[in-house]
């Protein structure tokens, strides 16, 4: 029986990379904001996805915006529960059915859809540059604040020094 590793770097990455976004965009929580169109369908299609009942295969799927128009639909496979490019496909095109049904209900035909298959290994790479990366600004902002010498971003450093060679 084969096991499914979660990528502690890829977890790691999204919750840099969020923070670093949302960081420089609000000042509290209570700011109001109002999304796009295409940020509420992605916010739609995530939700309506988790909620679907599981088939004998379940490939990760990640719908991400691309603006203006576009639905950016990526599908994970290569692991026990999705194991071949074929069964991605066949979830490619349900995932890109869907958008179109909702899009074509709620009269929005300017959606585009774009779909991309990543082997779980591709994914997991680019999840570990992705830390890689925000780790590194991380670092930046560190030492702009306060100091290369302080002891806090010497041990960031070496932290960051120690999972870097780890991964």
């Amino acid at each position: 029986m084969k096991t499914v590793k979660i990528s502690i770097p890829l977890v790691l990455a999204l919750i840099l990379y969020t923070a670093f976004s949302y960081a420089t965009y609000a000042e509290s929580g209570s700011d109001k904001y109002t999304p796009t169109k295409l940020e509420w369908l992605m916010n739609y299609l995530n939700s309506y996805s988790n909620s679907l009942p599981r088939d004998s295969y379940d490939c990760l799927v990640r719908y991400e915006p691309k603006p203006p128009n576009t639905v950016n639909v990526t599908i994970i496979y290569g692991f026990r529960k999705c194991p071949s490019k074929t069964e991605a496909e066949t979830t490619l095109s349900l995932a890109e059915g869907t958008i179109r049904e909702f899009a074509h209900k709620k009269n929005w035909n300017w959606v585009n859809t774009q779909g991309e298959l990543k082997e779980i290994s591709q994914a997991r790479q680019e999840g570990n540059q992705a830390v890689k990366e925000s780790a590194e600004r991380a670092l930046q902002i560190l030492i702009k604040d306060l100091g290369k010498d302080h002891p806090e971003v010497k041990d960031f450093q070496q932290k960051l020094n120690e999972w870097f060679d780890k991964y």
